[in-house]
């Protein structure tokens, strides 16, 4: 049953210990009475029943011979029995429920997640554009059609989500990232990106100016971006093509004994505050926390009633958390275990675009003692193919 629908006309918690709850239960599914069932310890239940099906309830129950405590009554009924000669509480409570009630109607709150160049302000900007802004209202919005509009009209958008939860929008893009740029005509060369033995030449424009087996520098020329023809004038085109060959690469890694790490300690402070339609209003200011020095902890919490209205108001509370710099201090055993575990990915960074054909890896601690180190060697076969454009002027 509804939370809200129950509060609105009213209902009782009625409590069974274990010996009565079973006869309790046999009591309101034969007088089809619905009722919500919470399980307590040792078998007992705690029973929600609406304020207009109790007197059935209790003849039901009075039939078998069942016994149980009634814990509470609550709902707008018994509010009213309490309060109703107040006018002005009974008032103040109607146009309240009515803002809660058509709270959830309408977009209170934006939140926008997924951006990385774009500003929340130029997402906000997009939306609106397409008429989706605070204070729209909710059961009027096509998102299909929002979210093809927006697609439409903004290229720097590749994907966007906009989903609402009570009366905030919570917003996901995904921007356009282009596959690469367009290609330049501006002439170059190919050059080696670093030493080694030439095993494979493959030329797509330009002319070839190594051959398999030569051994090249860092920075020689590979593909020449100047053509030379016999009849004709000669040609600066933008070479391309890829060039492989044997070489070698290295890694090196040292995991100190002793270290400096920063760590957290117990002094903290809060703050609290509030979030009204986005805008945030704390009541404490920051003082003398500096950002520098502490660890900061954000929790937000939407404001809502009965588990199922939620309005524009949110709660925040934020934590800081002094740090400080400590020595942490290693086992050689520590030292090494982290050692291997960096090796481990910068191997697989290292040979990620290559053929491995040997490697060679040495580790221990160095001659100070004072830290592991892991030296490796590898053998491989790469494209050392590196475009470099030049000027003809």
């Amino acid at each position: 049953m509804n939370l809200l629908y129950l509060y609105l006309i009213g209902y009782f918690k009625i409590y069974a210990d274990a010996e009565n709850a079973l006869l309790i239960t046999r009591a309101a599914s034969g007088a089809r009475i619905p009722s919500i069932i919470k399980k307590r310890r040792q078998g007992a239940r705690v029973f929600t029943i609406k304020r207009r099906d109790i007197d059935a309830f209790s003849f039901a129950c009075d039939e078998l011979g069942a016994e149980y405590k009634v814990l509470c009554e609550r709902g707008i009924p018994q509010l009213w029995r309490r309060y109703g000669k107040r006018t002005g509480l009974i008032v103040g409570a109607v146009i309240f429920f009515i803002a809660v009630f058509i709270s959830d109607w309408f977009v209170w709150e934006i939140k926008v997640s997924g951006n990385e160049t774009l500003t929340y302000d130029e997402v906000l900007e997009q939306l609106e554009a397409q008429g989706f802004r605070l204070g729209t209202y909710i059961k009027g919005v096509d998102f299909d059609k929002l979210h093809n509009r927006v697609l439409r009209d903004s290229p720097n958008i590749a994907w966007i989500s906009v989903n609402v939860k009570g009366s905030v929008a919570y917003v996901e893009v995904r921007e356009y990232k282009p596959g690469g740029a367009e290609e330049s005509k501006e002439p170059a060369n190919v050059i080696a990106a670093t030493g080694g033995k030439i095993t494979q030449v493959s030329v797509f424009r330009g002319r070839a100016a190594v051959k398999i087996g030569d051994e090249v520098k860092e920075g020689q020329l590979l593909i020449s971006g100047v053509v030379d023809y016999e009849k004709a004038e000669t040609q600066f085109v933008r070479a391309k093509g890829e060039v492989y060959a044997e070489i070698n690469r290295e890694i090196f890694i040292s995991i100190p004994l002793h270290r400096d790490v920063t760590v957290r300690t117990n002094d903290t402070v809060t703050r609290y505050g509030i979030s009204i339609f986005g805008r945030e209003i704390f009541f404490v200011g920051k003082g003398g926390i500096d950002d520098m020095f502490y660890d900061k902890i954000t929790m937000n919490k939407q404001l809502s009633f009965f588990r199922e209205v939620t309005i524009p108001i949110n709660i925040i509370t934020e934590k800081y958390i002094r740090t400080e710099t400590v020595t942490e201090s290693l086992t050689e055993e520590e030292a090494a275990a982290e050692a291997y575990a960096e090796y481990r990915r910068k191997f697989i960074e290292a040979c990620a675009d290559a053929i491995i054909l040997a490697y060679e890896t040495n580790g221990g601690m160095n001659e100070k003692g004072n830290a592991y180190e892991i030296h490796v060697k590898i053998r491989c076969i790469a494209n050392i193919a590196r475009t470099v454009e030049f000027d003809i002027n």
